[in-house]
């Protein structure tokens, strides 16, 4: 049997080409479920420690709020507000390692918009897998302005929903 064209087939590889050729590298929609979650604390918040491995020198830029999650299909994904506007950060995975040598590698840039926004979703590297303890920071020229941590509040908060009620008095 010969192949025979078809007007309508050569549009299509045509189109189909071009579509790979013009496709550019987004996420998927699914990131997969979330294995790590954090947020973004200022390193200028935090007590000066000379032997810190959060890696120096550190900065003071603001934030508002931040957040990071790490997720299930290779995927490290970050929501931040009230940065420098118009700023390029870049985020990077750091093992939790007092020796400095090769101890962070970059994952990406993350980039504010005119109000000191960014979402972005950058891969993990393939080659990464299995158990790991590491910490994450943001930079900006060289210099580390947040790194991944959470806030203890001051006093212990209530516990979500209705209170229950006092226990009864023992009787003397």
């Amino acid at each position: 049997m010969a192949f025979t064209r078809s007007p309508r087939l050569i549009p299509a590889v045509l189109a189909a080409a071009g579509a790979l050729c013009f496709a550019q590298s987004v996420p998927p929609r699914d990131l997969g479920p979330k294995i790590f979650q954090a947020q973004w604390i200022s390193v200028n918040t935090l007590q000066p420690d000379p032997a810190s491995i959060i890696p120096f020198p550190h900065g003071n830029d603001p934030i508002r709020d931040g957040d990071l999650e790490v997720r299930a299909r290779g995927w490290v994904k970050t929501d931040l507000e009230g940065l420098n506007p118009q700023a390029q950060y870049t985020l990077w995975v750091c093992r939790l390692s007092s020796t400095p040598d090769n101890r962070c590698s970059a994952l990406g840039p993350v980039n504010t918009d005119e109000k000191g926004n960014a979402d972005a979703v950058l891969p993990w590297p393939e080659a990464a897998t299995g158990p790991h303890a590491v910490f994450f920071v943001l930079t900006r020229n060289q210099t580390t302005m947040f790194v991944s941590g959470f806030y203890m509040p001051g006093a212990v908060p209530p516990p979500p929903g209705p209170q229950p009620p006092a226990p009864p008095k023992p009787s003397t």
